[in-house]
């Protein structure tokens, strides 16, 4: 819970950052950024957010612009990422091999996708993955649709899905990348 209050917080605050006091104000999101990153690695995925957003909010920016804005966010970043790696010590080696794994990550995004639309049945615990044909057909099938939908949307409306939808997209796959199984966070 400390994670998320301090995590949109900082997305928040940020945000809301006035360009008359931005140096001043700046501080504020990335103080809380970092006791995000405190309270749970999954903060990481924040200043790809942050890069996101102006990328969609000032796209005048280039991305060297951007990257020196963010600057303190990534430092922060590239210091915590050994630590936690080392912190974690064996459980984040896997057994999988990376066909088994990048199925996971495509079961995970979509078992996310539902549970954040349907929020029935939750539990702290997540659920073993036994892959089965039901199960491939039915990711397959999902995918091909979801694949089909984003095709038709950006024909229909090209700036509305570069604008708008892609980086509506790409924010909820970093915002979910760190729990999403590419790297299991347990031995079992």
């Amino acid at each position: 819970m400390l994670y998320s209050v301090c995590d949109i917080w900082a997305l928040y605050l940020y945000i809301k950052l006035n360009p008359i006091n931005f140096r001043r104000q700046y501080w504020g999101p990335f103080f809380l950024f970092i006791f995000a990153l405190l309270s749970k690695s999954m903060a990481i995925s924040l200043p790809i957010i942050l890069m996101l957003y102006e990328w969609h909010k000032r796209p005048k920016l280039s991305i060297i612009q951007i990257l020196k804005l963010l600057s303190p966010y990534l430092i922060i970043v590239v210091a915590i990422i050994p630590v936690t790696i080392y912190a974690q010590g064996t459980a984040i080696r896997s057994t999988y091999v990376l066909s088994h794994r990048l199925f996971i990550v495509l079961q995970n995004l979509v078992w996310y996708l539902v549970k954040f639309i349907f929020p029935f049945n939750l539990n702290p615990f997540y659920p073993k993955i036994i892959i089965s044909k039901f199960l491939v057909i039915s990711i397959a099938f999902f995918y091909i649709i979801l694949t089909s939908l984003l095709i038709i949307g950006y024909r229909n409306n090209k700036t509305f899905f570069c604008k708008k939808l892609f980086p509506l997209l790409l924010t909820y796959l970093f915002l979910i990348a760190p729990v999403i199984g590419i790297f299991p966070m347990s031995l079992s």
